[in-house]
């Protein structure tokens, strides 16, 4: 019993020793997930329907990216666009659909396959 009497207080004052432990980001890391080559890809915009709706995009090669910064203009279920930018690992999104994709261009490649807007939601 007094083993358990002093045992608690200790384990309370080490789980908030740990908890107030700030983590601090790798500047180096950063610095290089931002500097990371610029890549093009092609592929196919995807509208998902969870977590209140976002476009998700397909890579040709099957890969799959959120794209960020995507000009409003381009945002269609279907369309087919190239794009060119940076992989960016220093990001987290709520979809967790593949890697985030910093676009800096985009060209579009095919808007036939471009679903009509009541298919959307």
């Amino acid at each position: 019993m007094k083993y358990s009497v002093w045992m608690l207080p200790l384990t309370l004052l080490s789980v908030n020793a740990c908890s107030q432990q700030q983590l601090k980001a790798d500047p180096i890391e950063t610095e290089q997930a931002m500097q990371s080559t610029s890549k093009e890809i092609s592929g196919t915009l995807i509208y998902k329907n969870l977590e209140g709706g976002f476009f998700g995009f397909d890579s040709d090669k099957g890969n799959k990216y959120t794209l960020r910064n995507l000009p409003p203009e381009f945002k269609k279920n279907g369309i087919k666009l190239q794009v060119n930018g940076r992989v960016r690992n220093d990001i987290m999104t709520f979809t967790q659909y593949g890697d985030v994709f910093e676009v800096e261009s985009v060209k579009v490649l095919d808007e036939s396959g471009i679903k009509p807007k009541n298919n959307e939601l």
